[in-house]
């Protein structure tokens, strides 16, 4: 649901949808007509080459062993993504603009005699990224190729990721349907076809939903699980064409199809009848001409200064736990960032889907503060319950929320939302996944 989520959500702001637009355009790149591979260059890996004053900051050089140990890296996530999908074309995204040159101005032997030569955006600089402390003077625009290779790679039928959460909310925002992960999280290339892409099925117990709902009932979501077969894999070259940024010379941008308010409807339709509901309400509590909004409460997402936010897939990733506890505690969900800059600098929320700006008078600091964890001492859904009781509880118009860091709290708290969400079976969630949900709620 990751894809729905998201598109109920979020569309890019003008120019960002434009500068999409172009490049799609220039690429040749339409809708489910393409498989994406992403290669976490700058993610640091213990014991490699590539270490932590890369990954935020940037700098890092393709040559010598780095290019060499890079290499071997992007001809097993390509490898992955033609398997998956070998007669489409390949988009190849890199949060190194190096490596991205190097990928898509060379022909690449996967075996068995294929050459594969994928297609990208050739930048003369770095990505971004949002946790940069160096880059004090730049502007939202900078940015940009941040949401653009995300929102891209959201469009693809299929994605091959590493490691980082980057990737693997691309694959979330084209529904997780078919996807393969190319890498461990030590770094290391994994080969394909390998199961590390594959989304068992869970049965959903009584004891592991809040407040003791019961299993299933009506308005909740089916769960058929993908089967992702290997393709046949003929011995033709898949060369296509590069595109350089500003290189749109004689092109016309069309559309962006991908997300907006006519995808909201099909979107919100694929959503457990709860989140329809509660993006209903949000609609009606936040519209100053027809309710007095000083009322509304919220719970805050926030990012500022001073606080380890994550990139922007890691600040996006809870968001379905915190869509249920909004529900749960009749609060609107607000994201409210100032580092580097706001949210609705690059996207805004569609036409008929979950508004989640926050009011002008939001406080950039408390009033309070509360962080689901995995307790210690107690099982995690009387924790969690105690947590939304407290919510419950508190006048405060603004109530400031997250979720402990790491891989496995915001797995156990998305996996809350999937027992809420789902009729008797939902597909798990691992390592940085995001739910197949995101994608929708999104939109």
């Amino acid at each position: 649901l990751t894809g729905h989520i998201f598109r109920v959500m979020f569309q890019p702001v003008k120019h960002l949808a434009e500068r999409i637009n172009t490049t799609m355009t220039s690429l040749g790149l339409v809708e489910n007509e393409y498989v994406s591979v992403h290669v976490r260059a700058r993610y640091p890996v213990k014991g490699k080459l590539i270490t932590n004053e890369f990954d935020k900051e940037g700098g890092m050089k393709f040559e010598g062993p780095v290019k060499d140990y890079l290499s071997g890296i992007m001809t097993n996530a390509m490898h992955c993504g033609h398997l998956l999908a070998p007669n489409l074309k390949m988009f190849f995204v890199s949060d190194h603009h190096e490596t991205t040159k190097y990928a898509i101005s060379n022909d690449f032997e996967i075996g068995n005699d294929i050459t594969v030569h994928p297609i990208g955006i050739a930048r003369d600089e770095e990505v971004l990224h949002m946790e940069s402390k160096t880059h004090q003077d730049a502007n939202p625009s900078d940015y940009f190729s941040v949401f653009e290779d995300l929102l891209i790679m959201g469009g693809s039928r299929c994605v091959s990721h590493g490691i980082g959460s980057f990737g693997a909310m691309g694959a979330g925002l084209a529904g997780n349907r078919c996807r393969a992960v190319h890498r461990k999280y030590t770094g290391e290339s994994v080969k394909c076809p390998n199961d590390r892409g594959t989304l068992l099925p869970m049965v959903i117990l009584s004891n592991e939903t809040l407040f003791g709902e019961e299993p299933g009932g009506e308005g909740k979501v089916k769960y058929k699980a993908v089967e992702i077969e290997t393709m046949s894999i003929p011995s033709s070259d898949l060369s296509v064409g590069i595109f350089s940024e500003g290189n749109t010379v004689g092109k016309k941008s069309s559309f962006l199809t991908m997300y907006g308010k006519h995808r909201v409807n099909s979107s919100l339709s694929s959503l457990p009848r709860w989140l329809q509901e509660y993006a209903a309400w949000t609609r009606k509590v936040t519209n100053p001409s027809s309710n007095d909004t000083s009322s509304t409460k919220y719970l805050v997402v926030h990012c500022h200064s001073g606080f380890r936010c994550g990139g922007l897939s890691d600040r996006l990733r809870a968001l379905p736990f915190y869509l249920l506890v909004g529900k749960l505690t009749s609060r609107v969900v607000c994201v409210y960032w100032t580092k580097p800059f706001g949210l609705e600098k690059f996207l805004e929320p569609p036409e008929g889907g979950i508004e989640w700006r926050c009011p002008s008078d939001v406080p950039k600091r408390g009033p309070y503060y509360h962080r689901f964890h995995n307790c210690n001492d107690t099982p995690l859904v009387p924790c969690t319950e105690s947590g939304i009781k407290t919510l419950r509880a508190m006048e405060d118009r603004f109530i400031v929320i997250d979720v402990e860091r790491g891989s496995d709290c915001i797995n156990d708290m998305n996996m809350i939302f999937q027992r809420h969400s789902y009729v008797d079976v939902m597909p798990e969630v691992s390592q940085w996944q995001h739910i197949e949900l995101t994608g929708h709620i999104f939109r």
